[in-house]
């Protein structure tokens, strides 16, 4: 029988980063992934840090960045992207809209009609600058 204890995963001894990135993986809650993310070694804290668009704003030259979040993302925060587009300044050109669509997939949150109905318009609305600039 293999053993899924943070030590030993699929037949393999972890090393220490191992077992951190393990413990980050398998948290249940914000609480328990905030702590986990502190454990992590310094060196990787700081290259996971590094993944973060909002390091590369500067270098973003584009006429139109749209900018939709999906409130119900499990894999990446709102606030995420709220720090982004808080970066942005609200440039010309930048869209954000949060929506509720259960990671963009609307069968699956089950919305009563008229939620659905009006979390499409939201959807619509910050699509629409890509159409308007491709016809432009």
């Amino acid at each position: 029988m293999i053993s899924h204890s943070p030590a030993v995963l699929s037949g393999r001894i972890l090393s220490a980063e191992g077992r951190a990135v393990y413990a980050l993986l398998t948290v249940r809650d914000a609480d328990e992934a905030d702590a986990a993310l502190r454990r992590l070694p310094d060196a990787l804290r700081e290259r996971l840090a590094a993944l973060s668009p909002v390091n590369y704003v500067r270098d973003l030259h584009a006429p139109l960045f749209i900018q939709p979040h999906d409130i119900g993302d499990q894999v990446i925060p709102v606030s995420e992207s709220r720090s982004l587009h808080a970066a942005l300044n609200g440039d010309l050109g930048t869209h954000y809209t949060e929506m509720h669509f259960s990671h963009l997939d609307p069968a699956k949150g089950k919305l009563p009609l008229f939620r659905l109905a009006r979390e499409f318009g939201k959807f619509f609305r910050a699509i629409y600058p890509i159409f308007y600039q491709a016809a432009a």
